[in-house]
């Protein structure tokens, strides 16, 4: 009866394990129109998933400054733009290089700031320790905040933001299309496109060998588009 008991059991886990390996991921639909939060864990504006054409295309500067003209009103002046561009460069590295991370950000002190960029073989100035202390000054009104707003920016706008310009009703829609199409291709083999390595022949590429869309003369040029408003956004 144990052995019986034992079998059963064993062909049970073989099954509930051949059930497992065929479930897909789990996929979070994208739109263009959707509206991204900042996170002080990051320093950045994180909520997009793979299948999102703005995937990876954040950074912790520019998203810096976004969060400062939008959710904090405040407008940093040119000068402390370029310190501010500085400093997030060496965290940026440091987080890759070292143990800091920014979501310990507000546990370092200078010195351990300074140790940490000595150890990666970066000298620091006295306005870079200046600007990691202001930056600590503002952490607490930057969560505050975070914590009594909604925080969220539209994509459209977050856009404009990064590129300094306004959008076209064309580019907007372009960006539409791009984003409904490149969902489409992302549920094929659950692969993110690598925007800033490829270029919009491959994708085109992509789009004929794993999907249905054919695109016309006008989809490709709305395509072309999107790609260089991206491309634009990565450098």
């Amino acid at each position: 009866m144990k052995k019986l008991l034992v079998l059963v059991t064993m062909i049970i886990i073989v099954l509930l394990a051949g059930c497992m390996a065929d479930i897909e991921p789990a996929i979070e639909d994208s739109s263009i129109y959707d509206y991204l939060k900042y996170s002080a864990s990051s320093m950045s504006y994180i909520n997009t998933p793979e299948s999102d054409i703005l995937y990876l295309i954040n950074d912790t500067y520019s998203d810096f400054v976004i969060l400062n003209r939008t959710i904090m009103n405040s407008n940093l002046s040119s000068e402390e733009q370029l310190a501010y561009k500085q400093l997030f460069s060496i965290m940026d590295d440091l987080s890759t290089n070292t143990t800091f991370r920014y979501r310990e950000l507000d546990t370092y002190s200078s010195s351990d700031f300074n140790t940490l960029s000595n150890s990666s073989q970066i000298t620091l100035t006295l306005g870079d320790i200046v600007t990691f202390n202001a930056l600590k000054t503002l952490l607490p009104d930057i969560k505050s905040t975070l914590e009594n707003d909604s925080s969220a920016i539209s994509k459209i706008y977050y856009i404009e933001y990064k590129l300094d310009r306004e959008l076209t009703d064309e580019e907007v829609l372009s960006l539409d299309l791009l984003q409904e199409k490149y969902l489409e291709l992302y549920y094929y083999d659950f692969q993110p496109f690598d925007f800033k390595q490829k270029t919009l022949e491959d994708l085109l590429f992509e789009f004929e060998s794993k999907t249905s869309f054919d695109p016309t003369d006008n989809q490709i040029i709305q395509l072309e588009i999107a790609y260089n408003i991206l491309t634009e956004l990565i450098n």
